[in-house]
């Protein structure tokens, strides 16, 4: 067997053999493109089929056609040889291996026949090259482009790369025990699944990929390829890590690990396992892994989002508690790409948002309007004299309700407020998981906006028979229109506008029978909902999205080019003003925030470090107030006018 040199550019060098015993032209030129690990998925892409850009650089410049040789027909062989335009009839099979160096992973496939000419990459055995060959990188970069012409945006929160369940390669066979209940509970969860057998190319698996912040991957050629060779900027969620990855230092995790970091992909080891060996995910805690990222479009349970902004290190909440540790999470909003319902992606735990550490609000003489307003309206739209009222804080809806009828009332809450009148029957629990068995008619105000699966919520009711829901929320639609700041946040955690509130009742058949638009000094959609079986489902509904990119692109612009005066006070605190600090660039020039509830007074806003300020302790002479754009904003101006003046405003 001879071989000759075939340069190629300044890439690795391809070797040929020519074993022809004439002169006569070969009628076509063998690639040998098979290695004796070559079944293995991970092991054929890094030593085989890192070599297709180069060999199609060849092939144009040869007159003489070429025949993919290969050990044995599998289907990620031909996807990958058509991705790369070599059809069934470019390809040729041979069981015939020769050795390539003193390893026995180290061998490639030659044709039957005796005479013939060939070209034979130098192979990148997966088990014993150097991590340090730099033209490794090169050739796998250049494969990689081949499919990543630019990296794409980050559309799916999660995606779950299944394995392959036809090709799996014998040598580390392994069963996953449990792997339809895990895959139920993605599928429940709304985790974006890529069925890999369906596919006869890799560009669609590959895409879902790069689209992927999340990527779940069981340990093997799934992680190898999708994860070490394609991802970027994603997180690796690797569930069965047999090889021990982080501590592995063989050649090719090590060159794995750097290419992760090149791509600026980060890893998390969910479960451990053995090699070859059954192995089984502990579902209730992968559950628990997962359940604060929305996977799915709270409206219309599509899997695919739009970004719109993130903001790392956003304060979980805006109280004012000295005893309290700030807490922050990533604030990452995105607009689901069917529906076009802006929420955020990532979700404070609700067992510590709704605490009894958080949960010490008190209300303005506006709240007290408020809750007048819809009491009238509860009373003007039912006879009913029994209430199960869904997160009803110091019973205000209760005392507003019981001065006009005897009524039986029930508070359903993840805490109990202390001033709770005592007659009143308390439950704590999740309304996203209780059983309203029983119930006939629910007052939500200003909650259903809080939670994080309301069609959940929608879904229980109607399967418990509850006829008739009260639904109190602010008018999305309105501050929206007023590209007012904040209308998402670690609460309210998706855009709850008319249409959209109205279609997710349509779904479970329930019709809108009555709305009040309450127009005080902040805005809020009163509806009565009741359960009607001729209700069908309504159209999905749909917003501009440009109207979102107003607020969380260019107003938060807006609020960063902002140059303030020294002696600055924001006012409100809370998350309004909360909001408005994160974005200053001039902290420094921050004296602290202003707001009416002595409750804050000297005490530190959360995730800040500035106190809060009772209005009429400090001196406006030489202050400058920043008013925050909020439904309070008269309010404010008029109360700090009473006050002085002669104030100093700057309006944001």
């Amino acid at each position: 067997m001879s071989f000759f040199i075939l340069k190629l550019s300044r890439y690795n060098r391809m070797r040929i053999v020519n074993t022809l015993q004439s002169d006569i032209p070969a009628e076509f030129i063998y690639i040998s493109l098979d290695t004796v690990e070559g079944e293995s998925v991970g092991h054929w892409i890094i030593e085989c089929a890192v070599f297709l850009p180069h060999i199609k650089d060849l092939q144009k410049e040869s007159k003489i056609p070429f025949k993919i040789l290969l050990r044995e027909s599998k289907q990620y062989k031909t996807s990958i040889l058509s991705d790369f335009g070599f059809l069934e009839s470019d390809i040729k099979y041979s069981r015939n291996m020769v050795s390539d160096g003193p390893s026995w992973q180290n061998q490639y496939v030659v044709p039957i026949e005796p005479g013939y000419m060939m070209y034979v990459p130098n192979f990148f055995y997966v088990f014993n090259f150097s991590t340090d060959n730099e033209l490794f990188y090169e050739y796998i970069n250049r494969f990689r482009k081949h499919y990543v012409e630019s990296d794409s945006i980050k559309s799916i929160p999660v995606s779950y790369i299944a394995r392959s369940s036809k090709e799996n390669y014998s040598h580390n066979f392994r069963t996953f025990i449990n792997m339809n209940e895990f895959r139920s509970l993605l599928t429940d969860k709304g985790v974006h699944t890529v069925e890999v057998d369906r596919f006869s190319s890799f560009k669609p698996q590959f895409e879902v990929v790069l689209k992927s912040k999340t990527i779940i991957v069981e340990m093997g050629s799934a992680f190898v390829i999708n994860a070490g060779l394609i991802a970027s900027n994603s997180h690796i969620i690797i569930i069965n890590d047999a090889v021990d990855y982080i501590n592995n230092y063989s050649p090719v995790y090590q060159a794995i690990k750097r290419l992760m970091n090149e791509r600026k992909n980060t890893v998390e080891i969910f479960s451990k396992g053995v090699h070859r060996t059954p192995f089984s995910v502990d579902i209730a805690l992968f559950k628990e892994r997962i359940k604060l990222i929305r996977c799915m479009c709270v409206i219309c349970k599509s899997s695919e989002f739009e970004p719109i902004n993130s903001f790392s290190e956003f304060p979980i909440m805006a109280i004012s508690n000295d005893s309290v540790i700030d807490d922050y999470y990533e604030f990452n909003l995105v607009a689901c790409k069917q529906c076009n319902c802006l929420q955020v992606q990532n979700i404070v735990d609700p067992a510590i948002l709704y605490s009894d550490i958080y949960m010490n609000s008190t209300f303005s003489s506006t709240w007290l309007h408020h809750n007048n307003s819809l009491g009238k309206f509860i009373l003007a739209n039912t006879t009913e004299t029994s209430f199960l009222e869904v997160g009803a804080n110091k019973g205000d809806m209760y005392t507003i309700l019981s001065k006009e009828r005897t009524i039986d009332y029930t508070v359903l809450d993840m805490y109990r407020h202390a001033e709770l009148p005592t007659e009143i029957k308390y439950i704590n629990g999740n309304c996203e998981m209780f059983d309203f068995s029983g119930i006939n008619t629910i007052i939500l105000s200003h909650v259903f906006e809080h939670l994080n699966s309301p069609n959940t919520f929608i879904k229980n009711i109607k399967a418990a028979g509850v006829s008739s829901v009260f639904i109190s929320i602010p008018n999305f639609d309105d501050l929206l229109s007023k590209k007012s700041p904040n209308i998402i946040n670690s609460q309210h955690t998706f855009y709850c506008g008319f249409d959209y509130i109205v279609y997710m009742f349509s779904l479970y058949n329930y019709k809108c029978e009555n709305y009040f638009i309450y127009s005080g000094d902040f805005t809020s959609l009163m509806f009565k909902f009741v359960l009607d079986f001729t209700t069908v489902p309504l159209d999905i509904p749909s917003t501009n999205i440009q109207l979102y990119k107003d607020i969380y692109i260019d107003k938060v612009a807006s609020i960063r080019n902002t140059v303030l005066p020294p002696n600055t006070y924001i006012i409100p605190s809370g998350i309004y003003g909360q909001f408005v600090y994160y974005f200053l660039r001039d902290k420094i020039n921050v004296i602290g925030f202003l707001d009416n509830n002595s409750q804050r007074h000297n005490k530190k806003l959360y995730g800040t470090d500035k106190l809060v300020y009772n209005p009429r302790s400090i001196n406006y002479s030489t202050a400058t107030i920043l008013v925050c754009d909020c439904p309070y904003k008269d309010e404010i101006v008029t109360g700090l006018k009473a006050i002085c003046d002669s104030i100093l405003f700057l309006y944001i």
